[in-house]
């Protein structure tokens, strides 16, 4: 080699060494730190005592401990499962009161359980750059490891609380001017840009729905148009009306948003439910969510916002992106919740049942050695405006005489449709149980509420084997579960074998799973 050549080739070999050492300590600083973590915890939460059996709430700093998680991927082509998890906790703002945050760990820092569960919303999205500055009205979160996920906020924001209303069908917003930005040097967008939005949500989903109504009206609105002006940062959720499984995704995704924000400051929660169907869970969302207002009962002509945050919806939810695709699925069955009560999963589940005055410090029984079994029946429902009764599927049709044998093993039995039951006279009634039995249906969200000791038994109609949404459920909750499968297709009326699961519950408890 030439003495030119031997010097062009060191001078390459030397930038390429600097970019790389200049690569690495980029990576090496964006790696979260733990400790960072924990100070940041402290801020926001205080600590849960969690000995057996026995949760105390404690203000204040808490020592978080590190522990290890042993995991094994199940064979989702099986139901048949095992979890277990511990009670949990919230963080506290000032104007929706939740709970401390437990002492243990949640998900190990810089895992996919961590990215996908816990920081999630990490890539910035603007899309709507105010003219001239570096100020974006309208900033939208997604994740790299989603296409269906997206949360956005948006600032000085106008609506019309009567006609948001009524242009919010369960499906999509009717074309209205129900929400406006104002007009000011902020919010006047130069070039809205909602390319990365659209790659990220679905064409339904009410967070794109809204940012693009929101871009549609001309910027005429001043503030002197404000009937009434909030300054505090605001969440508004969509409700999804009768189907209880994706309510309680919303309602997750809703105290999600307040706990990735660290809201501690006077903040507001408000629902716009559909217009097109009957809501039926107000007297809990009043609980869960102190001082929430309902959209369709704002007397004001408008409402100003400074700052408008519009959480996923129940189709973008966490729970339902891990069920549905096939990219995360397996790892997120990986996520197993068990002993991680600092988990927003099972932070949310603690706070849903304080809602109710409920803890779980009073009871001592569990599956192994039941004392209550809780069966829940399926009743004819519309799920949306255009469901048929024809589609109506797995109602049990022996249901009374399983629950008479059921009373055979245990001291006690109860059923119930929850149709026929308030939210918190539902979850009441779970969170009892050490056994929770029911055909797959939405009403096994309810399973969410069960004791770290207690058990899920879903009833598995064949063609539901391939849907994992409550074997998912349970596993990121950290709630025990058992999948039995019924070898039947989920028709409108289900006949079981009841000496074959009065077997099966029998050797669960006394084997154990």
């Amino acid at each position: 080699m030439k003495p030119v050549q031997r010097w062009i080739f060191l001078g390459m070999l030397f930038v390429m060494v600097v970019f790389f050492l200049s690569w690495y300590m980029t990576m090496w600083r964006s790696i979260p730190v733990v400790n960072e973590e924990e100070e940041t915890a402290k801020r926001f939460f205080g600590s849960l005592d969690v000995s057996p059996g026995r949760v105390s709430v404690t203000m204040g700093h808490t020592e978080h401990e590190e522990t290890t998680e042993s995991v094994r991927t199940p064979d989702t082509s099986k139901v048949t499962s095992e979890t277990t998890a511990s009670p949990t906790t919230a963080k506290t703002p000032a104007t929706v009161k939740t709970l401390a945050p437990p002492s243990g760990h949640g998900w190990d820092s810089g895992s996919f359980c961590d990215t996908f569960l816990h920081r999630t919303f990490q890539e910035i999205v603007p899309v709507c750059m105010a003219k001239g500055t570096k100020h974006s009205s309208i900033t939208c979160r997604r994740t790299p490891l989603s296409t269906r996920m997206a949360e956005c906020s948006i600032s000085d924001v106008l609506i019309r609380p009567q006609k948001l209303y009524s242009a919010m069908t369960s499906d999509h917003i009717q074309n209205s001017n129900a929400i406006e930005l104002l007009d000011s040097d902020e919010t006047e967008c130069s070039s809205p840009d909602t390319s990365k939005l659209h790659r990220t949500t679905e064409a339904g989903d009410h967070v794109r729905l809204m940012v693009e109504e929101s871009l549609k009206q001309s910027l005429h609105v001043k503030r002197s148009d404000c009937k009434r002006w909030v300054n505090e940062t605001t969440i508004m959720f969509q409700g999804n009306n009768v189907h209880i499984y994706f309510e309680v995704l919303v309602w997750y995704n809703t105290f999600k948003v307040i706990m990735d924000q660290g809201m501690q400051e006077p903040y507001k929660v408000m629902r716009v439910a559909a217009h097109d169907f009957q809501y039926l869970f107000s007297d809990y969302e009043k609980l869960l969510f102190p001082g929430i207002e309902f959209v369709h009962d704002i007397p004001e002509e408008t409402v100003c916002f400074k700052k408008l945050i519009l959480p996923p919806g129940c189709f973008a939810s966490l729970l339902f992106r891990c069920k549905m695709e096939a990219d995360v699925r397996g790892k997120c069955f990986n996520c197993n919740g068990k002993d991680r009560p600092s988990t927003a999963i099972n932070i949310f589940r603690l706070q849903a049942v304080k809602a109710c005055s409920l803890d779980d410090s009073t009871y001592d029984s569990g599956y192994r050695n039941p004392q209550k079994i809780v069966v829940i029946l399926r009743k004819q429902y519309k799920r949306h405006p255009a469901d048929k009764p024809e589609n109506f599927r797995r109602s049990l049709a022996n249901g009374q005489q399983l629950i008479e044998e059921l009373g055979k093993i245990v001291p006690n039995v109860a059923s119930f449709h929850g149709e026929d039951l308030t939210m918190c006279e539902q979850i009441k009634l779970v969170h009892s149980a050490d056994i929770f039995i029911g055909v797959h249906g939405a009403g096994l969200v309810h399973a969410w509420w069960l004791r770290d000791s207690a058990l899920l038994f879903e009833l598995v109609p064949s063609d539901q084997l391939g849907n994992p949404t409550f074997h998912m459920l349970t596993t990121l909750a950290g709630r025990n579960y058992k999948g039995y499968r019924l070898n039947l297709m989920g028709s409108a009326s289900i006949t079981v074998d009841i000496k074959d699961i009065i077997n099966t519950l029998t050797n669960i408890i006394h084997n154990g799973l």
